[in-house]
């Protein structure tokens, strides 16, 4: 399981109500309210990403 899921995971059952959004990351990349990432980067895109949320 990556670790981006087992924190989403944990937060989610300690804390049900909450939220994350996008503060920085690639353009590509979508930050679900409830945390799960989706997008496709195109092949200039291939490699390590950084990227910040926010958690309320």
């Amino acid at each position: 399981m990556p670790t981006w899921q087992i924190f989403r995971e944990l937060l989610a059952s300690n804390n049900p109500s909450v939220t994350f959004s996008k503060v920085s990351s690639p353009a590509w990349l979508i930050i679900a309210a409830n945390g799960a990432l989706s997008g496709t980067p195109t092949l200039a895109d291939v490699g390590s990403i950084a990227g910040a949320s926010r958690l309320r």
